[in-house]
């Protein structure tokens, strides 16, 4: 008896960037009658991925297999079925190759140090590389490197034309662009006319007026730099730095919010505090002092109140009406609580606000800290996953420095669903308070919107142009928009827009797979560039095959006595003397696509049949002798057939009946 269900075919994309979910899909057929329950399991090079069981409806069905392969290389997917024990069980497995490539490339131009945009996507594990808008001319002409391109609310004034034309024509052949930012992109009449406006799926409009000049503040950046912060904040007893390197992070993106005319100052404290940087205008300690904060290292005990009352004597010396501090701590301290009352008076008779934030899950001190910002009018923050630290003081930093007139809070509303917002609610977006205002062209897909009225102003827009892909988010995510980056579903956002719009490799990518055929080992390659080669496969042994052109991107040869298991072979190009080694997973069996297949009868149309004649599904050998042939009788009433027909023949006797009459007259 053949088996009930068999996997037909495995789907997955030919390329998938390291640490993505790759959409593993199943062609599942039950030729039951009847739901099968089954496993399901999903290999790659031999090791077991992951399995589940799922009930079978009759017919053709797809399961989804997603999984995320860490490690970059070339992979050989199968996809196993069992069925309940005592049934037959379908022969052999269903394969497809995949290779992982290195991360996401992304490219942000930005006029930040630290665009939050970047540290969200480098969280997310991809390679972001930032540039300043004057040093992209100069790298537009190695644009095949990237996958995506960045523009981070950028001006006019830093691109010329050709690069832009590159930019164009880059993304015309499959590359792929986001512009992001607020009314210092957006509403920059410099860019109409240029490449850049005919890439974008929206039109740009005129802008608001921008707010005036706010006034100057004083900010200290307090910073706890003992051995405690060399610790991981989700496993205790892992000394990895994490927490110091967050608070590090954090403190930079602080610094790149700041006006050049803002003052900035900063103390490290373990047991005693070290000044990293006097309280000076940013326009001159900027680069200094984010030098500083990068080198701190981790050690010795806990002492901040020291700390706090230096920076309290600088902000009062500084004149500045709005002075600032943000303490950030993972808590434990040498000195009890009443030590500190004194040094919280002075602070708040002074007007100067303190936020404290507080990293680790545990609870010692939190009471200290609260009560030092709710005595100053600062806010305080328990944050047990560090990664949300930059986003979190760049929201204190914006909150203490805006005085942008806001258009109101405004809900965001989903438009076109896509990849990109799978599994975000319309309900969790964040609300918007200031946006560019932009126009959707005719093609675009409006993802993201804000109702004006009739009018539905785009927040996030998209569209195919030529081969690749472009999105627009029309929002300063270090300005206006800056709620939007301590928002815990940002990165996600981020990860998945630049997925979708990402090309599925570079032009320097390969795939290259191996199949079993009874003369040999089929290898083929395929290149994601057009690419006329010529390619050479050496294998472990030394020997080398020539790789036949057999498509447009593809080259192919039978290779005899390859063994089973996994290859490390060379590829050899149009220079030999650089070769790309390659893991190659040779299968031990032939799979042609139809030895697995074990199409049988499909038993729920034989049913049918037989219930319509009157017959039986696997009768018993007995009852296929002793069948006697029958006759079926049926009744059809007549009358209705009939009746008509004599009435019609009796109308055209009497017609030709006349019709002879007045002949004879």
């Amino acid at each position: 008896m053949l088996p009930a269900a068999g996997v037909r075919r495995l789907i997955a994309p030919p390329l998938a960037p390291e640490h993505s979910f790759v959409p593993v899909e199943a062609v599942i057929e039950n030729r039951a009658s009847a739901p099968t329950r089954a496993v399901l399991e999903l290999f790659a090079n031999g090791e077991r991925l992951t399995g589940q069981t799922i009930d079978l409806t009759p017919g053709v069905s797809v399961v989804d297999l997603p999984y995320r392969l860490r490690d970059s290389g070339q992979y050989l997917l199968e996809a196993h079925l069992a069925l309940p024990a005592g049934s037959p069980q379908p022969p052999g497995t269903a394969r497809t190759a995949l290779a992982v490539t290195r991360p996401l490339q992304v490219l942000v131009v930005s006029e930040h140090e630290t665009p939050v945009v970047a540290t969200a996507l480098a969280e997310h594990g991809m390679h972001v590389e930032r540039i300043v808008p004057a040093a992209f001319a100069a790298r537009a002409a190695r644009l095949e490197s990237y996958h995506l391109v960045i523009l981070d609310d950028v001006g006019r004034a830093a691109f010329p034309d050709a690069a832009l034309a590159t930019l164009a024509a880059w993304v015309a052949h499959g590359g792929a662009l986001v512009a992001t930012g607020g009314e210092h992109l957006f509403g920059d009449p410099h860019w109409l006319g240029t490449p850049l406006e005919r890439l974008l799926p929206v039109e740009l409009q005129a802008q608001t007026p921008e707010p005036q000049e706010r006034e100057p503040l004083a900010l200290y950046l307090v910073i706890d730099r003992s051995n405690s912060m060399g610790y991981s904040s989700t496993e205790p007893m892992l000394h990895n730095g994490e927490k110091l390197e967050y608070a590090k992070r954090a403190a930079l993106a602080v610094l790149d919010q700041l006006g050049p005319n803002d003052l900035v100052g900063a103390i490290a404290f373990d047991s005693l505090p070290t000044e990293l940087g006097a309280l000076k205008p940013v326009r001159e300690s900027r680069g200094a002092l984010a030098a500083k904060i990068q080198q701190l290292q981790y050690g010795g005990g806990t002492d901040f109140k020291e700390a706090l009352d230096t920076a309290r004597r600088h902000l009062v010396e500084s004149g500045r009406r709005v002075r600032h501090i943000i303490l950030l701590t993972d808590g434990d301290t040498n000195r009890a609580a009443e030590d500190h009352v004194e040094l919280i008076a002075a602070l708040a008779r002074s007007d100067i606000t303190v936020t404290t934030i507080r990293i680790g899950d545990d609870t010692v001190n939190l009471e200290l800290l609260d009560a030092i910002s709710r005595a100053t009018g600062g806010e305080f923050h328990h944050v047990e996953n560090v990664q949300a630290l930059p986003q979190l003081m760049i929201r204190d930093t914006q909150r203490l420095m805006s005085n942008v007139p806001e258009r109101g809070d405004r809900p965001i509303r989903i438009g076109d669903q896509g990849a990109m917002l799978a599994g975000i609610a319309e309900s969790e977006l964040p609300t918007v308070t200031r946006f560019a205002f932009t126009r959707a062209k005719p093609a675009a897909e409006l993802r993201l919107y804000v109702e004006n009225g009739t009018r539905r102003e785009p927040i996030l827009a998209t569209w195919q142009y030529e081969l690749g892909r472009v999105a627009v988010l029309a929002l300063d995510f270090q300005g206006g928009a800056a709620s939007w980056a301590a928002w815990n579903g940002f990165g996600v956002l981020w990860t998945q827009l630049v997925r979708w719009a990402a090309p599925a490799g570079l032009a320097s990518d390969r795939r290259l797979e191996a199949r079993r055929l009874r003369s040999g080992t089929l290898v083929r390659l395929e290149t994601v560039g057009d690419d006329a080669g010529p390619y050479t496969l050496r294998l472990p042994s030394g020997a080398e095959t020539p790789l036949r052109q057999t498509g447009r991107r593809s080259f192919s040869a039978v290779v005899p006595n390859l063994r089973a298991g996994l290859q490390s072979v060379m590829l050899l190009g149009r220079d030999p003397a650089l070769p790309q080694q390659i893991d190659l997973m040779v299968p031990a069996s032939a799979d042609s696509g139809r030895e697995f297949r074990s199409r049988g009868p499909n038993l729920h149309l034989l049913e049918q049949l037989a219930q319509l004649t009157g017959g039986a599904v696997d009768p018993e050998p007995s009852a296929i002798l002793t069948a006697r042939p029958g006759v079926v009788r049926e009744r059809t009433p007549l009358a209705p057939i009939v009746v008509p027909l004599v009435i019609t023949l009796l109308l055209v006797d009497i017609a030709l009946r006349r019709t002879r009459t007045l002949a004879a007259f």
